[in-house]
């Protein structure tokens, strides 16, 4: 039987393969990076938002959007059905920074 870490690292270096390089998050950024990030959203934008919307492309266009702005996810996405179509929210978080 593998171990856990076995199994983790195995898991990593086939999402890379899949992916291209490691996916940079404020967790595994070199501290020196982290000093680079803006401390507060661009163009007034809050630190905390909840993406809402229909489930399909331009929702998760504009989850995208977040993240390539330097937000973060904030917990699971939230699905529910409203009657006629699937209605997702999507919490990001803008990150702290470090003192």
């Amino acid at each position: 039987m593998q171990s856990t870490s076995a199994i983790n690292h195995r898991t990593n270096a086939l999402e890379n393969e899949r992916f291209g390089a490691e996916r940079p998050n404020e967790s595994n950024r070199p501290k020196a990076d982290r000093k680079k990030t803006m401390k507060t959203p661009p163009d007034d934008l809050p630190i905390y938002r909840l993406l809402t919307g229909s489930d399909d492309a331009k929702f998760c266009r504009r989850v995208s959007e977040a993240l390539a702005i330097g937000y973060v996810l904030y917990g699971s996405p939230s699905v529910t059905f409203n009657g006629e179509s699937v209605i997702v929210a999507q919490a990001v978080v803008w990150p702290a920074m470090d003192a």
